[in-house]
């Protein structure tokens, strides 16, 4: 397997392809693959196809499904969390419920995104 390209190999192809969409280069991908970076043309395929996705060679987003807690539910939460920090669980769950009745998240959910958030009830 190839290794991956860095940023600073990435930014020049990315310019050509995107140029070539825009009509301002007449380049063939095997040209691009040869001269620019050496990869193959697969990889300027994917490059292009990605660009046309997402506007650039690498997504912005995250893989995979959205988070089911938001930034915003997050927030309503920390802040019960600093005026209750006893909550269990499954209350944080009921909570958020309260809050947006569209929104149902289990305790399991609570648990793991308070894991990612590095949220803990341990005292220093």
């Amino acid at each position: 397997m190839a290794p991956k390209l860095s940023k600073i190999q990435r930014a020049e192809p990315e310019n050509v392809i995107i140029n070539k969409l825009q009509g301002v280069e007449a380049v063939t991908d095997k040209e691009i693959a040869r001269t620019i970076v050496p990869c193959s043309t697969r990889t300027i395929r994917t490059a292009r196809a990605k660009i046309l996705k997402h506007g650039r060679i690498v997504s912005a987003s995250r893989p995979g499904p959205p988070r089911e807690v938001t930034e915003n539910m997050w927030l309503a939460l920390k802040h019960e969390l600093d005026r209750d920090p006893c909550m269990s669980q499954q209350a944080m769950a009921d909570f958020l419920h309260s809050k947006d009745a569209t929104v149902r998240v289990s305790r399991f959910t609570i648990g793991r995104e308070l894991a990612r958030r590095g949220w803990t009830k341990n005292v220093t």
